[in-house]
């Protein structure tokens, strides 16, 4: 289960969801809880962490991640934020979405990332947004920018070892449309970026 502080909350709410997140992360123990932060550099990083990690989420997901140096400094929050907890430090993994901007396009580069960096997750909407283009036709098939951002995120990740997660397909579609979504994720996914299992890289 994916719990989002970022894209889903208004600024205005911010507070409230942190807080409302954190009060409920104790009763969800030992389930597999992802919460979605907001992105380094914003106001809300740092205590969205501050607030989740006493409640030891499975995995933290840091959204628009500019390159190695988020996760760097990620891993360095989290190892912190542990060890105050009387965690074990490195037990948090990372999932960091890493094609949300065009400016993360140039740091698509994870070889060496800190262990807890578990995989590498595409984001079509807002890279979409960012460059101003419409994310997909009328058939569900994503516009060339897009693909290529998808297709260099999965090179990303087979050069890291790591597996590539999809991105979530946001709107309802016919067994047909399915399809034909699966057989053109087949022709362009390597074996580690399953849509729906993460899988680690053949190297």
């Amino acid at each position: 289960m994916v719990l989002d502080l970022e894209d889903s909350v208004a600024p205005a709410a911010k507070e409230a969801a942190r807080a409302a997140l954190a009060a409920m992360l104790p009763g969800l123990a030992g389930r597999p809880v992802v919460v979605r932060v907001n992105a380094r550099g914003t106001p809300w990083y740092l205590e969205d962490l501050a607030a989740v990690l006493p409640g030891a989420p499975a995995a933290v997901m840091l959204p628009k991640c500019a390159g190695m140096a988020d996760i760097l400094a990620l891993d360095h929050h989290l190892e912190a934020l542990e060890v105050a907890a009387g965690q074990a430090p490195g037990r948090t993994a990372v999932l960091a979405l890493v094609t949300e901007t065009a400016a993360s396009l140039h740091g698509l580069d994870y070889r060496g990332a800190p262990p807890r960096l578990r995989a590498l997750c595409f984001g079509a909407e807002d890279l979409s947004s960012d460059i101003g283009v419409t994310p997909r036709d009328a058939a569900g098939a994503y516009a060339a920018p897009v693909r290529q951002a998808r297709a260099a995120m999965l090179l990303a990740a087979a050069a890291a070892g790591l597996p590539a997660l999809d991105t979530p397909t946001p709107t309802r579609a016919t067994p047909r449309g399915w399809r034909a979504r699966r057989r053109r994720r087949r022709a362009t996914a390597s074996p580690a970026s399953s849509a729906s299992t993460p899988r680690r890289s053949r190297r």
